[in-house]
């Protein structure tokens, strides 16, 4: 009978072959950058009575902003979402369990205290040791792991833990976990199968299984606005209101009327911090974008009865009255595969507001 149980000297062998594993094996090659071209486009069609002072009108909008924009996704997954409100309140509880786990492994620790410890590895060691088999076995990984696992046995045997008389068979048991872990990996995909079949050499070993641990979610794609986002667009709006006000000598009639029919260069349209976030198990996209605050460059007229017109021209925002709520919203409820959504909403006191949000996301 071992004097030190099997299962604290199987704990540092996975741990050495784990760390001369990662030194040893290049990492794979980082994943492919995608450009993809998200093209946004919004319409609003809105009438409604207005009232400033003594003013009155009905006013009649229409307005249409298109918006495109190239953005460059690294390819790596990500656990997380920025653009989710809900993000935060995961986050807490998820630091909260993690919190909860450490203190309850602490605790068990600490009640172990008394117990024999296994050695654990010198992390220098460990490296020029990865370097010396990786001149050994170049990138065949089935070396690298038996090699790994036969230096790793030999160490945790020599232990003045382990009595002579039973170092041999510490050995060659812990050589034939090592064996097993290696069989694992080529005969079992990534995931939860490899991890039980590793789970029962260890116990095969005389180890303990690992405890199951919740798988952690990396769903999310991040793409961020290319250096040379390549912007295009063009802004449109047409509003026109009819009324009256009230001055020293009565009631005044008045027209306005407020076009623009922008096809903006390239060099005019923000690239800025714009961030799409791809939820791959859905394909939901996560927008933020600025078409909602694009300026357009407007021509205003306004005709009083009796008085000669006055005429501006100069840059004004659009302004999407009640749609802005909703556009912001189904912003971060878009589709991958494109499409389109739209509302009726209640305008002032008895109007009526529709809006249209269409998108198209294709690689660039």
């Amino acid at each position: 009978m071992f004097p030190v149980p099997l299962h604290r000297l199987v704990t540092p062998v996975t741990l050495v072959v784990a760390l001369i594993s990662a030194w040893a094996v290049p990492m794979q090659a980082e994943a492919a950058e995608q450009a993809m071209r998200l093209t946004l486009t919004a319409e609003l069609q809105r009438q409604a009575r207005t009232q400033f002072g003594s003013e009155t009108a009905r006013v009649q909008l229409r307005q249409r902003a298109e918006y495109a924009i190239t953005l460059v996704g690294d390819g790596v997954p990500m656990g997380t979402n920025p653009l989710d409100p809900d993000e935060p309140a995961r986050l807490l509880a998820a630091a909260q369990r993690t919190q909860q786990t450490v203190q309850a492994g602490l605790a068990a620790v600490a009640a172990r205290g008394q117990a024999t410890a296994a050695p654990m590895p010198d992390l220098a060691a460990m490296q020029a040791l990865a370097q010396r088999l990786q001149a050994q076995c170049g990138q065949d990984r089935d070396c690298l792991m038996r090699e790994a696992t036969r230096f790793s046995a030999q160490q945790v045997a020599a232990h003045p833990a382990v009595q002579p008389a039973d170092r041999a068979a510490v050995q060659a048991r812990l050589q034939a976990y090592g064996a097993d872990v290696r069989a694992c990996e080529r005969q079992q995909p990534a995931g939860a199968a490899r991890e039980a079949c590793i789970n029962q050499a260890r116990v095969r070993a005389g180890g303990e299984a690992d405890a199951p641990e919740a798988e952690v979610a990396m769903p999310y794609l991040h793409f961020r606005a290319a250096e040379d986002c390549r912007p295009s667009g063009q802004l449109t709006l047409d509003e026109r209101a009819e009324g009256s006000f009230v001055d020293v000598q009565g009631p005044v009639a008045f027209t306005a009327t407020r076009l623009a029919d922008d096809v903006r260069a390239p060099a005019s349209f923000p690239c800025g911090t714009q961030l799409v976030v791809l939820d791959t198990r859905n394909g939901r996209l996560w927008v933020t974008s600025p078409v909602l605050g694009l300026s357009a460059q407007v021509t205003a007229v306004r005709s009083e009865q009796g008085r000669a017109p006055q005429r501006q021209v100069g840059g004004s925002t659009l302004d999407w009255h009640e749609a802005a709520p909703w556009l912001q919203q189904r912003l971060l409820q878009l589709d991958r595969r494109g499409g389109n959504a739209s509302a009726t909403l209640p305008a002032a006191a008895d109007g009526q507001t529709q809006v249209r949000l269409s998108w198209r996301w294709q690689p660039a």
